[in-house]
C-alpha cells in the first residue's frame, strides 16, 4: 500500500504545480520519499536474523522491562 500511495502523491503534484500550488507540490514529494523511505526501513527491520532488531524483538524487549502490577 505504501508503494501506491507514494507513487499517488508524486502523480497529483504535477496538477498542484500547474495550478500554481509549487510548495504544497513539494511537500507531497518529501512525504512521498518518507513513505518509501520508512517502507525500506520496516522490510529491513522485518527480514533482519537478529530477533533484537525485529519489530517482535522490540516489542519482547520492552514487555520483558515493564514491573508486574501489584493487585490491591
Amino acid at each position: 500500500m505504501s508503494k501506491a500511495l507514494s507513487r499517488e502523491l508524486r502523480e497529483s503534484c504535477r496538477y498542484l504545480r500547474d495550478g500554481g500550488w509549487h510548495q504544497t507540490a513539494a511537500l507531497m514529494i518529501a512525504a512521498a520519499n518518507e513513505i518509501d523511505r520508512l517502507g525500506t526501513r520496516v522490510t529491513q527491520l522485518e527480514g533482519s536474523s537478529s530477533p533484537s532488531r525485529t519489530v517482535q524483538g522490540l516489542v519482547a524487549r520492552i514487555v520483558a522491562r515493564q514491573k508486574p502490577r501489584s493487585s490491591r
